[in-house]
């Protein structure tokens, strides 16, 4: 967002990109000098971990709810990732738990495909 205030202002934030599956969010910052950010996401811990150019960076609590942190000036790439190492083991869970339900739905469907091939050419 540029700020389109009076006076002497410099500075924006874009987001860069968004992981559906909520593992991360990435913005670049233009400062002409250090500023506070808030960010309009809710505030986890601890779990989720800043980064200030692929450097881990400090963030706080805004408006009882809200992510915040200092930016310092010039130009930066702001990550914020979700590390929980329960979050990654559920998503092996869920890849396994998928291929598993393929694979028996698969065999239904070929076990009945099989049963009524039997069923029809008994009954000629």
């Amino acid at each position: 967002l540029k700020a389109d205030l009076p006076g002497k202002w410099d500075y924006y934030i874009d987001r860069l990109s968004c992981h559906i599956a909520s593992s991360g969010k990435r913005y670049k910052s233009h400062a002409a000098t250090e500023q506070l950010a808030v960010f309009s996401e809710v505030y986890y811990e601890p779990d989720w971990r800043a980064y200030i150019d692929g450097k881990p960076a400090d963030y706080m609590r805004a408006d009882y709810i809200l992510r915040a942190m200092v930016i310092p000036a010039g130009d930066h790439v702001i990550e914020f990732k979700n590390e929980a190492p329960l979050y990654f083991k559920m998503n092996i869970v869920t890849i396994v738990s998928s291929i598993v339900l393929v694979v028996l739905a698969g065999g239904a469907i070929f076990m009945y495909y099989r049963k009524r091939k039997k069923t029809i050419t008994s009954n000629s």
